[in-house]
């Protein structure tokens, strides 16, 4: 997607901008493409690394025009980046319709997960993102993340905890709803 090739010098640049020393830049690369991995995973890419890696590599060719002046934790900036390259992979994705089966064999099919989809599918963007978001990480990762997320959104934590209690019931009304159509 990028048609320009990260030099070593853009990385070094990348890395410094990461952390005031290059083990400390490269420790918080590593975090931040791993959380980029779990984003794309949790939105249902089937490869997440390559859009961990085209999300990293934009960023890294952009560091030049923003790094003066951007200001705040520098995985928020990423995370940006990465909704655009999703949009975008959702744009590619073509499916060959002369290969597709008259009916796909799944010997379990799950109607929880479907219907949970398919809800996901009614909310907005920013609901969807921000119950999906806030989801990640476990123990005091998560944690930090659920402070961030809501100094980003300008909310407080109960706030926040509030705003996706509701969206949360919303969808486990959608999904009883739907397993019980699906159950008749």
């Amino acid at each position: 997607m990028t048609d320009r090739e990260i030099t070593s010098e853009l990385f070094e640049n990348l890395l410094e901008w990461l952390g005031p020393t290059r083990d400390e830049g490269a420790r918080k690369y590593e975090e931040i493409r791993n959380r980029l991995i779990k984003i794309f995973l949790k939105k249902g890419c089937t490869d997440p690394e390559s859009l961990a890696d085209e999300t990293i590599n934009r960023v890294t060719l952009k560091l030049p025009e923003i790094r003066e002046t951007y200001v705040g934790d520098p995985l928020w900036y990423f995370i940006s980046f990465a909704r655009l390259v999703w949009l975008e992979s959702l744009k590619q994705k073509e499916i060959a319709v002369d290969n597709v089966p008259d009916q796909i064999f799944r010997p379990e099919d799950d109607f929880a997960r479907d219907c949970l989809r398919q809800c996901l599918t009614n909310l907005s963007a920013e609901q969807r993102d921000l119950v999906l978001d806030y989801h990640l990480n476990n123990k005091r990762a998560k944690i930090d993340l659920h402070r961030k997320m809501a100094e980003e959104l300008g909310l407080s934590i109960n706030a926040l905890r509030l705003r996706t209690h509701r969206i949360r019931v919303g969808l486990e009304k959608c999904v009883i709803a739907c397993l019980n159509g699906a159950a008749t």
